[in-house]
């Protein structure tokens, strides 16, 4: 929509029953507010000042999501976000029409409404736009420290309940996205290769002794940075088209695989301290040669040549339409080759996602910047690969902010334009506001950086209401950085968290596909596995990715867990032999063990806050009060948990009310057991442990022997082992109802460790020890 088409709207103005007051960002009906985030609020606005014409995908990209690049998935989300709030059915819309292909329109006039004074009352500050938000992880109650809340939380429900499946994952999902995604005709049709993208593939080394490969990465990835800087074209990452290094495919197959309509090609060789380089802009759709550039230069002239090349292609591809130049971030010229290209290895590093790879990517940063203080990109990049650093080496996402943010800063101080390290300034902010607007600005300025991307969506994902945003924006990094595997794993996290198991184990997959080693795919399968009841199908996959990463605690500790839970006790320990004291795994252990002094000493702090930990932990808290007589004292800690809204105040939210039963302070325990039953009718939609738990604790043990032996004849109870000792239900194991729907679960685990013997046999597990299950204790 032109500035000629475009009208401008009056302060108030009604849409049918709708009341649109500009000057309070407000949206009523029959005088109640509708809760509309900003930019659901500018897409209302656009399709306002053109109603009743058409606004196109394209023109609600640019005038809603100014400065950032997104896709017409991210627009058909927004639209369905919009109708959803206002209660408008895509089959038989009031409000808002979709053409499919073409956009959307306002169906009612726009009718401008008397103006009223000023209220004295201060503007009520509109909700974030969904598509800017990012920032800080989430912190739980005490006194577990810093968690991670979208792992961690689900999997104390996965032990606390015998829930099964991968529910455990699924987030507080708002009534608004539960239609799924029939997106009708919000769909919008793409034909053929998308325009406005463009990949640089790897160029060839000519040299005659072909020792010239590392300049032959160089030149291309300087003229990719070069292209990412220009707003209107998608370019993608680097990640990505460098996959195809030494491969004989062709151009239109490389395009399809890339989704990417133009292709950069060249080759380069050096003769004594000169180069040649002849480069091509290819269309992928068609094959057609659209420009051939060639080029002899001196070796030292290499940042000059890479900006030559960058020009001619963009001004090929027209991408300074209505003056918008090419501006240049200036994050190489003045650098030292040497240096650049020690940032270039850290780069290739840093995508594995392994401890040994990214140990190796801060000692290449680390040199790269002594080579050349002065190299900004070089701080940025650091900060990143020192936070993954720490992350695959403890588990902590929480790594020391301290330490990171003055490297982001000093990169900003010698490149105020850097989008890199905008991002990575923004995945360290401890501010709401301020993580939003780094993580706009770094996508601003560097359009292609696909971790500025993954950061953005993991930190919306974090950020309850904004699930769609953060699928829209994992979504925009696939389409620039279509081979990094950790893309496509993001988004099964996501799904996951929807409770779209089978979509995402065909993300897992494609996650895979592209990189078949990546450790952090392999391992979410085994838990998906593990979690549905296949234990020994997930020892498998663990077992594969400890060989891919082998320093990783987070692996070690999701092992041990799941040999615990075949019974294997041995193999447990044999995984959790490299652990430091006081880990995850000595919790675990311990409590296999029934060695609860051992446990209750942990201070609460965990590595991996996984599911089997955190239960163990509070079982030894409870037996550990019981059995030394300091129950007053262990009900005082608790307070803190008599409000159980989130999964991980449940737990202790139960060991406080069975101690509160124990002492028999009955009228603090009937105000905490509305409580407790709220939160299981909430969050266990048929009877199971939750409910369970709350009817044994009410008095009511028949009922609770009804519940917890109907979660168990529905499937599998992660840490079985877990509840098999604790001492809340040592009433409960009288009851020959009981035991024997608590057998169900000892024969599922005694199956699973036949198969994983059997798998033994085949070579497939490795042999660990032999066999050690233990009886139920009756």
């Amino acid at each position: 929509m032109s500035d000629s088409t475009a009208v401008s709207l009056p302060d108030r103005f009604a849409i049918a029953d709708l009341c649109i007051d500009l000057g309070l960002q407000r949206v009523q009906r029959d005088g109640a507010d509708i809760s509309l985030p900003k930019l659901s609020f500018d897409v209302l606005l656009a399709l306002a000042r053109a109603a009743p014409r058409l606004v196109s995908v394209d023109q609600l990209m640019s005038q809603v999501w100014q400065g950032l690049v997104v896709n017409p998935e991210t627009v058909s989300q927004r639209i369905k976000l919009l109708r959803d709030a206002l209660g408008d059915d895509p089959q038989a819309p009031r409000y808002i029409a979709g053409l499919r292909g073409r956009g959307y329109r306002l169906l009612p006039a726009v009718i401008p409404l008397a103006a009223r004074a000023a209220s004295p009352i201060a503007q009520p500050s509109s909700p974030l736009a969904a598509t800017d938000i990012g920032g800080p992880r989430s912190k739980s109650a005490p006194p577990g420290g810093a968690r991670t809340r979208r792992i961690l939380t689900m999997m104390i429900a996965g032990v606390v309940v015998a829930a099964a499946g991968t529910a455990f994952w699924r987030h507080q999902i708002r009534s608004e996205r539960a239609a799924g995604a029939n997106a009708g005709p919000t769909q919008v049709t793409v034909t053929g290769l998308p325009p406005r993208t463009v990949a640089v593939l790897p160029f060839d080394d000519l040299s005659i002794k072909r020792d010239n490969g590392q300049l032959a990465l160089a030149v291309p990835e300087m003229v990719l940075q070069r292209l990412g800087t220009v707003k209107e074209l998608i370019v993608i990452a680097r990640s990505s088209s460098f996959a195809f290094i030494g491969q004989q495919v062709d151009a239109h197959e490389i395009g399809k695989r890339l989704s990417a309509r133009y292709l950069v090609e060249g080759a380069l060789q050096r003769v004594d301290d000169r180069l040649r380089i002849t480069a091509h802009l290819v269309d992928a759709q068609t094959g057609a040669d659209l420009r051939s550039l060639s080029f002899d230069r001196h070796l030292n002239d290499i940042f000059e040549l890479q900006d030559d090349i960058a020009q001619q292609i963009a001004e090929t591809l027209r991408v300074q339409l209505l003056g918008a130049d090419m501006y240049r971030v200036d994050r190489s010229r003045g650098t030292s080759l040497e240096a650049y290209l020690s940032y270039l290895d850290a780069q290739a590093l840093l995508n594995h996602w392994t401890t040994k790879d990214a140990k190796q990517g801060v000692m290449e940063l680390e040199r790269a910047i002594k080579l050349d203080p002065t190299f900004a990109l070089a701080y940025a990049e650091l900060a990143r690969a020192r936070h993954l650093n720490d992350f695959l080496s403890t588990g902590n996402e929480e790594s020391d902010r301290a330490n990171l943010l003055p490297l982001v800063n000093k990169a900003l101080a010698l490149d105020p334009r850097l989008g890199e390290a905008y991002s990575m300034r923004g995945n360290l902010q401890a501010d709401f506001k301020e993580a939003d607007a780094d993580f706009r600005r770094g996508i601003e300025l560097a359009p292609n950086y696909g971790p500025g991307y993954q950061m953005y969506a993991e930190a919306l994902w974090d950020e309850p209401g904004h699930e769609a945003d953060a699928m829209a924006m994992i979504e925009q990094a696939i389409a620039i950085d279509p081979i990094a595997p950790r893309n496509y794993y993001i988004k099964a996290r996501l799904l996951l968290s929807e409770g779209k198991s089978p979509q995402a184990e065909q993300y897992f997959a494609k996650a895979l596909a592209v990189g078949s080693d990546f450790p952090p795919a392999i391992a979410r399968l085994a838990e998906v596995r593990w979690y549905s009841g296949q234990t020994a199908e997930g020892i498998k996959l663990i077992e594969r990715a400890l060989r891919a990463e082998s320093e990783a605690y987070w692996l070690r500790i999701l092992a041990c867990a799941m040999y615990l839970d075949a019974g294997d006790r041995q193999a447990a320990a044999s995984v959790a032999e490299s652990m430091p004291p006081n880990s995850d795994t000595t919790v675990m252990l311990a409590a296999y063990d029934r060695d609860f002094g051992k446990v209750a000493v942990h201070q609460g702090e965990w590595m991996y806050e996984l599911g089997p930990t955190v239960y163990s932990y509070w079982v030894s808290r409870e037996a550990v009060a019981i059995q030394s007589g300091a129950i007053d004292q262990t009900i005082e800690s608790l307070e803190w948990s008599k409000n159980p809204t989130s999964l991980d105040a449940f737990a202790p939210a139960l060991v406080l009310a069975h101690l509160l039963k124990v002492r028999g302070k009955r009228a603090e325990l009937a105000l905490l057991l509305p409580k407790l039953k709220e939160y299981a009718d909430r969050n266990e939609p048929e009877p199971g442990a939750f409910h369970g738990l709350v009817q044994f604790l009410s008095g009511d043990n028949q009922a609770a022997i009804d519940s917890i032996t109907a979660g168990f004849r529905r499937g599998h109870s992660v840490a079985w082992w877990v509840r098999e000792r604790d001492p809340m239900l040592t009433e409960l194991r009288d009851d020959a109802r009981y035991r024997a729907g608590f057998q169900m679960e000892f024969e599922r685990a005694a199956k699973q460790r036949k198969l994983l013997e059997e798998m033994r046999d085949k070579g497939e597990v490795p042999r660990r020890s032999g066999p050690s299950i233990t009886a139920p204790r009756t």
